[in-house]
């Protein structure tokens, strides 16, 4: 690995806007607290942020705040309604950004090795190592990457992908069962691992914990933990609704947003409560810090303390301090990085080809029907129609 890759990088939205259209009817109607131009609504309101690699930043916030959709915003998935600016301050020309939804887009039929594998082969060029040599992961991905490690050989460079990212999220005792078979907890950790093995900088979860207990959700974020530790450095940016205190101190960085498309709190969940006791709020013994700021976001304790707060962030941001590009570092505008030897689409047909004959087998049932409804269907028509004309 070149010495580039282990350098600190931050990624940064400026003045970042997203609005939707609203009926006329209701934004006469609309709620103070929102803003409303030209009837529509704004989701994200002028706000700017940063997410730091090798931390954790939770963005935060109640029921319609806008969590998803800064996410998706930053991983270039809302293109359309969107202004501002997203940047990368490091070495980086661009950040690879990997994105993991709510809902799991895995095959039930496939284990949890072949899933891995196939997405592997799917965003990876085929790449094979010398036999009797079994590189790290790094060596492999560098050898995906273009650099010198030999290309040839009969060991398959996919598989050892797949092992390295099982065994980074844990997912060892399952690794032979089917996706249909595992629990909540390890779908979520497959899904994550399906994208690791594009190697990205920047990792975006939108609600990891949802429907996951307290006990899968604590030994996710402790994983992720790991993740964010390793050379060379990630940035993990998630969204969650109503975490345990254990939860959000796990956490490096908090990012609170409100009901009117606004930063509330932007820094270390160790201080949110002297943030709260500077607007003149006092947190109650029987509730936690980020619960009280949560009520605060969601209007509950008046619209001027939710104004006080962004009053805060804003004058934050204007720090010279958190404006200045380091040295050694360059902002750049950031766009969604291509891949550095894509397949080719013969290559991608035979994968997908390959995956779709191995689900449909495993559908025994629909296998059998899908093959034999036109033989049946043909027969059937040929006995009734086949003397017409006769």
């Amino acid at each position: 690995m070149d010495e580039d890759s282990y350098k600190q990088f931050r990624l940064r939205w400026s003045d970042l806007k997203y609005s939707v259209a609203m009926p006329w009817s209701q934004s006469r109607n609309s709620n103070a607290l929102y803003t409303v131009t030209n009837n529509k609504k704004a989701i994200l309101d002028s706000i700017d942020g940063c997410a730091e690699s090798g931390q954790m930043t939770a963005i935060m916030g109640p029921s319609g705040s806008g969590k998803t959709t800064l996410l998706e915003c930053l991983a270039d998935r809302r293109v359309r309604c969107r202004s501002g600016r997203v940047t990368i301050d490091g070495p980086y020309r661009y950040a690879k950004i990997a994105y993991v939804g709510q809902t799991d887009t895995l095959f039930d039929e496939l284990t949890v090795r072949e899933s891995i594998t196939y997405a592997s082969k799917m965003y990876n060029a085929k790449k094979r190592v010398r036999q009797g040599h079994r590189p790290s992961f790094d060596a492999v991905l560098s050898a995906i990457n273009g650099d010198t490690l030999d290309q040839i050989g009969q060991v398959d460079s996919h598989v050892l992908i797949a092992n390295h990212v099982i065994k980074k999220l844990g997912l060892e005792n399952c690794a032979t069962s089917r996706i249909a078979d595992i629990s909540g907890g390890e779908r979520k950790r497959t899904s994550i691992a399906v994208t690791l093995v594009t190697k990205p900088r920047v990792l975006m979860l939108d609600e990891p914990t949802s429907g996951l207990d307290s006990y899968a959700s604590i030994k996710l974020f402790a994983i992720l933990r790991k993740l964010v530790s390793q050379k060379p450095p990630i940035a993990i940016i998630l969204s969650i609704h109503q975490p345990s205190v254990k939860l959000i101190n796990m956490v490096d960085k908090v990012y609170m947003l409100s009901v009117i498309g606004k930063a509330v709190y932007e820094g270390s969940p160790l201080d949110i409560e002297s943030q709260l006791n500077a607007i003149g709020l006092d947190v109650p013994h029987d509730q936690s810090c980020v619960e009280m700021l949560s009520e605060v976001a969601a209007g509950e304790h008046g619209p001027a303390k939710v104004q006080r707060l962004v009053e805060a962030v804003d004058l934050r941001h204007q720090d010279p301090l958190y404006l200045l590009v380091k040295p050694g570092m360059f902002r750049t505008c950031i766009e969604i990085a291509a891949l550095p030897h894509p397949p080719s689409c013969w290559k991608n047909f035979r994968t997908l080809l390959t995956r779709h004959v191995l689900l449909a087998y495993r559908q025994k049932a629909l296998f059998w029907t899908r093959l034999m409804a036109p033989l049946v269907i043909a027969t059937m028509a040929s006995y009734l129609f086949g003397k017409i004309g006769r």
